[in-house]
């Protein structure tokens, strides 16, 4: 197990973690999990499976924690203690991690595709 991202939202740590089901894989898992004071980590959800090279991205706004994990994009809302897939892309788009800002309290992310033409 190895962990990725330290994350404070809401008054609350949380830690995104990746494992290995085999060490030898180049397939990883990834898992949120919350940070409690006496140092347990208690599992909140799943965070998809992919390529060993697949890079994390967050975004905190207001009460939601936004996570993006492989190809796909969720949101964790702290007081509901909610986690949900958001937006899910096929294996071949690219979700920058990256986010940014609008003055309506929304975010934008940049994507692009790998191999768009299936060539």
């Amino acid at each position: 197990m190895v962990v990725d991202e330290i994350i404070e939202a809401g008054g609350e740590a949380f830690a995104v973690v990746s494992f290995w089901d085999d060490p030898a894989s180049k397939i990883k898992k990834r898992r949120l999990f919350r940070l409690k004071e006496t140092g347990q980590l208690t599992a909140i959800g799943n965070l998809g499976s992919g390529p060993d090279n697949d890079y994390l991205g967050y975004f905190i706004s207001g009460d939601d924690l936004y996570i993006k994990s492989f190809s796909s994009l969720y949101r964790y809302t702290v007081s509901l203690n909610f986690l949900k897939e958001v937006v899910t892309y096929n294996s071949n788009t690219i979700i920058r991690t990256d986010f940014y800002h609008t003055h309506n309290g929304l975010f934008i992310f940049e994507k692009f595709t790998l191999n768009p033409w299936g060539i």
